[in-house]
């Protein structure tokens, strides 16, 4: 029997912090195999780049918390039996997103590559990506099924249907914001393989904890800026 939830999201975890230290860790560690990074952030970085990094990003992502999941005590009933179906189908949306955000990211290059229009690049590519990414998966996980993020959790089938488009774009332009210029320092460590590893570990950590504080802080003063996620459950029969 299926069940429509709505579900608010009170606060943020700080196991988003290392989660996305790793995640950005990865994709950015693995930009110089894609793209000459001496003159990042300077040049168009390619769809095709993005599609495969934010692919093995989401794909990091969900590995992480079902590693996550499986480590916590079993007693803490919440992460029982947590599970994403179809993870190397699903990921395909992180490379959508990626993809989208450095198409979207091109059309900032005319401006002086100076702090301010990279802050200015990364949230409005993201706020916009964001935008467009969730609205297309609404769209898409109400006609195909099989296109929506699908997990088990205690037993019970949960299908996202759809994410708040508002805060999600917010907080994340907010964390690209911060994150962006840390990784495009990149360009001046291009001789050292391990640089982006250690940007973008430090990137992904510095934005997801501003992200987690500024959450906090809104989420009780401006409860429309709270994430909100609209759930099927499928209970057992």
């Amino acid at each position: 029997m299926a069940e429509n939830l709505k579900i608010e999201v009170m606060s943020l975890t700080w196991h988003l912090v290392w989660i996305t230290a790793v995640c950005e860790a990865v994709t950015v560690g693995l930009l110089p195999l894609f793209s000459d990074v001496r003159h990042y952030g300077r040049v168009a970085k390619s769809p095709t780049t993005g599609m495969v990094l934010g692919y093995i990003g989401m794909l990091t992502a969900i590995l992480l918390l079902s590693m996550l999941a499986r480590s916590v005590p079993s007693c803490i009933r919440s992460y029982r039996g947590f599970r994403v179906e179809r993870p190397f189908l699903i990921s395909i949306w992180g490379g959508v997103f990626l993809a989208l955000i450095f198409m979207l990211q091109a059309l900032f290059l005319a401006l002086p590559h100076q702090t301010l229009t990279i802050v200015l690049r990364g949230a409005a590519s993201l706020a916009a990506a964001t935008a467009i990414v969730l609205s297309v998966y609404r769209f898409a996980a109400a006609g195909w099924s099989w296109m929506s993020l699908t997990f088990m959790l205690d037993g019970r089938l949960h299908r996202v249907q759809g994410v708040s488009i508002l805060s999600a774009a917010f907080f994340l332009a907010i964390y690209e914001a911060l994150a962006l210029p840390l990784i495009e320092l990149i360009s001046s460590f291009a001789d050292m393989w391990y640089a982006g590893l250690l940007l973008g570990a430090l990137a992904g950590g510095v934005g997801a904890t501003g992200v987690v504080l500024l959450y906090a802080g809104l989420s009780r003063m401006t409860p429309k800026l709270r994430l909100r996620f609209c759930l099927q459950e499928n209970n057992p029969a």
